[in-house]
């Protein structure tokens, strides 16, 4: 039977959806619920895991749709939260060592680019950002931020400092397979960044399911055991006031200056550095 978080309109007799195994630790699974969006949303049934999924319809459904005016999109976004990806690159930073001489990054689904295009008004030529998007629409819109656009990892021309992914692993098929490629792209002492929405059984406690395009909600088990089948170790899990946007954050760009990560931010988003030190290169 469907819970009571069923839309309205479901018929309450229709058949459990036939439940998948897990994505991230192959176990059985169960049907919770079916999202506003009419998303079939799985449990897994192991303790240590509990990831919530929903099985991928098409190959388009972990890609976000963006507006038809992308540049107005890109330029309300980084009025909004041009102050956030500030602190945000200071935290990146303190994880790095600092500003270096010559850097580089990865925006692994950089979207309409307002993070890596503040990042580029503070770091200036030493650094090169890459971006890295899955939505075709997005990919003129990189060259006239003066940002390097890949199409494919294997297209990286060098080693980076730094892949973030601002939450995007929500969005990915694979996350797991995904995941495994990224130590070798890494200089030695490299960083992994990511956040992601958290997946709870109650829909009202957290965003996740407001995105129709997100295919994983991550518990706080199933991102640590989806890391560390990558081949991650050094993981580190916090809540970063960083990620969230205060009041009056028209700031204009400034050197970055290191700031210790925050733990008073909202919850609902599971963030964690990683740090695969082990296995860059």
């Amino acid at each position: 039977m469907k819970n009571e978080t069923d839309g309205p309109g479901e018929d309450k007799n229709a058949p459990d959806p036939i439940a998948p195994r897990c994505p991230i630790c192959k176990q059985e699974t169960r049907h919770v619920f079916t999202s506003k969006h009419g998303r079939e949303i799985f449990q897994c049934q192991r303790a240590a895991c509990g990831h919530f999924f929903t099985p991928a319809r098409d190959e388009a459904q972990g890609v976000c749709v963006r507006s038809e005016d992308l540049e107005r999109e890109s330029d309300e976004a980084l009025a909004r939260y041009q102050e956030r990806n500030i602190r945000l690159l200071e935290l990146f930073l303190k994880y790095t060592g600092g500003v270096k001489e010559k850097m580089a990054i990865l925006d692994f689904g950089a979207g309409n680019a307002h993070i890596p295009r503040t990042f580029k008004r503070v770091l200036g030529d030493k650094c090169t950002l890459y971006c890295l998007e899955k939505n075709n629409e997005c990919k003129g819109l990189y060259e006239k931020y003066g940002l390097a656009r890949i199409e494919r990892l294997e297209d990286l021309p060098e080693k980076v400092d730094l892949i973030y992914l601002i939450e995007v692993i929500e969005h990915l098929p694979d996350p797991i397979a995904t995941l495994r490629t990224f130590p070798a792209l890494l200089q030695k002492g490299g960083t992994v960044f990511l956040s992601t929405p958290e997946g709870h059984m109650d829909a009202s406690c957290t965003n996740a399911y407001d995105t129709p395009s997100h295919l994983h909600f991550f518990t706080g088990r199933s991102l640590n055991i989806a890391l560390r089948a990558a081949g991650f170790t050094a993981l580190d899990y916090k809540f970063y006031s960083e990620m969230y946007p205060r009041a009056g954050n028209n700031a204009i760009p400034r050197p970055p200056r290191v700031r210790h990560p925050g733990m008073d931010s909202p919850s609902g988003h599971l963030v964690g550095p990683t740090w695969p030190r082990e296995r860059g290169a």
